[in-house]
């Protein structure tokens, strides 16, 4: 599974540059190496993900659960 983002002004116009982090239930944040997902006490900006110029980004790896995005 995966998590896309879609990042607009509200509009029609996709915003590029914002940035986001994942937290699994337990309040752990998403961290994505060697082809798997760990999860982590703390993110660091390895662990950002940033919308492009279309306004995309995503997580992915994912199993099926909740996850909480949050725009920093």
């Amino acid at each position: 599974c995966e998590v896309v983002i879609d990042k607009t002004d509200g509009g029609n116009t996709k915003l590029a540059g914002a940035q986001f982090v994942l937290q699994n239930a337990e309040g752990k944040y998403y961290h994505y190496a060697d082809g798997k997902v760990e999860w982590l006490d703390n993110y660091t900006a390895d662990d950002i993900v940033t919308t492009d110029a279309n306004g995309a980004a995503n997580f992915i790896g994912l199993a099926a659960g909740r996850y909480a995005l949050e725009e920093i």
